[in-house]
């Protein structure tokens, strides 16, 4: 790990090492002294300098105030307007500002020059939520700077320098090493929250979180991994890793995707931003597609709920094209196709959906899908549009 610092901060390196060394060994005097001397808030200290050092003189990435500015300033330049609709600028600001409360732990100046680090280094943003190593390095240096005014024990110095190494042990071991450890624990058995753990202190990266989904065989791990944050909706901007679980279970198990997928889709429901929503629709129903007959109940779900969406549209009605005619996805689909505009110039669509209704038919569900058909025409003929031609 020295060997990696030293590389990747240059002279920020030695200096990093340098105050976890005397982290360390103001430690160790503590443990032996019996004067009353300062040593564990002088460790402390240390542990403070090691982390500003990582981001010493870093270009902070985009984002916390600056982006809140901007959209306070598009609210203002849109009221100024007669004819615009305030109350819609105004709900588009607030979400604006959620959005970067939720970030809130992310958007100090230290966190935002280690995300611009990351990027840097990565090619791609960190992680977020539960395997943020952003939010980590916050609570480990705001612990470390709070401890500086006040009596520290003993035992809670040497916690903090533990956690501490931890941190760096994960932000700098080298990427060959990260990848054969991530794909050791992939190819475990679900045994305990440890792993969750262990995979928390080797994941950095999308990339990595993607390879241990892309290299997951045990399905008991899922819903485990669900409970413990480290698979959320998809957000925009973002890759998606849990996608890469469809490299296996698609084939293999796609009945225990399917499961876990209907808890992502709950939580996506639950989300205040609306575009957000979109976007981690549109991310779930295309890998919903990718699982065949076993995704098409949470395709016709995921459209239903977002049925104005043309990309989510396309997805959900090229599940029907593939699916078997008697599907039900065909009728559930179909159906909210059929809702739309009556005359919508999206005439693909309703000719796939009407040949695989009509393909489909049998005396069980020829009720349902001839009412639909009837129920179509009848606002067809009823169209404003309709009359006039």
């Amino acid at each position: 790990m020295v060997e990696r610092i030293h590389a990747e901060l240059g002279s920020r390196g030695l200096k990093v090492v340098a105050a976890l060394r005397t982290a360390a060994e103001m430690l160790a005097w503590a443990m032996r002294d019996t004067t009353g001397l300062r040593l564990a808030e002088s460790a402390m200290y240390n542990i403070r300098e090691a982390f500003d050092g990582v981001v010493s003189g870093e270009q902070p990435a985009e984002g916390g105030p600056a982006v809140a500015l901007a959209a306070l300033d598009r609210y203002e330049d849109q009221v100024r307007h007669p004819e615009n609709d305030n109350d819609t600028s105004l709900e588009e600001l607030k979400l604006a500002l959620r959005r970067e409360l939720e970030k809130r732990e992310r958007n100090s100046y230290r966190a935002s020059q280690l995300i611009g680090y990351l990027e840097r280094k990565a090619g791609i943003g960190p992680l977020s939520g539960f395997l943020d190593p952003v939010i980590e390095y916050g609570r480990l240096r705001n612990h470390a700077a709070g401890a500086l005014h006040s009596s520290t024990a003993f035992a809670d110095a040497t916690e903090l320098y533990e956690r501490a190494i931890a941190w760096f042990v994960r932000m700098f071991t080298p990427p060959d090493t990260v990848v054969t450890a991530v794909r050791e624990l992939a190819a475990e058995q679900w045994q305990g929250e440890d792993q969750i753990e262990r995979l928390r202190s080797l994941a950095s990266t999308p990339h990595h979180l993607r390879l241990f989904f892309t290299e997951l065989r045990d399905p008991t791990w899922l819903l485990p991994l669900h409970a413990a944050g480290v698979i959320t909706p998809p957000e925009p901007g973002a890759p998606w890793p849990p996608a890469g679980l469809t490299e296996h279970f698609a084939q293999a198990q796609p009945e225990e995707l399917v499961s876990l997928l209907k808890l992502v889709l709950a939580d996506v429901k639950k989300l205040r931003d609306p575009g957000q929503k979109l976007v981690a629709g549109f991310e779930l129903i295309r890998t919903a597609v990718r699982l065949g007959a076993a995704g098409n109940v949470l395709v016709s779900d995921i459209y239903s709920a977002q049925p104005d969406d043309r990309n989510i549209r396309a997805l959900a009605v090229g599940a029907v094209k593939q699916s078997e005619p008697t599907d039900d996805v065909v009728l559930k689909v179909g159906r909210v196709v059929l809702k739309g505009d009556p005359l919508d110039t999206d005439r693909y669509y309703y000719k796939v959906v009407l040949d695989q209704l009509k393909a489909g038919l049998t005396v069980d569900n020829s009720p349902a899908r001839i009412g639909m058909l009837v129920a179509k025409v009848r606002a067809v003929a009823g169209h404003e549009q309709a009359k006039n031609s």
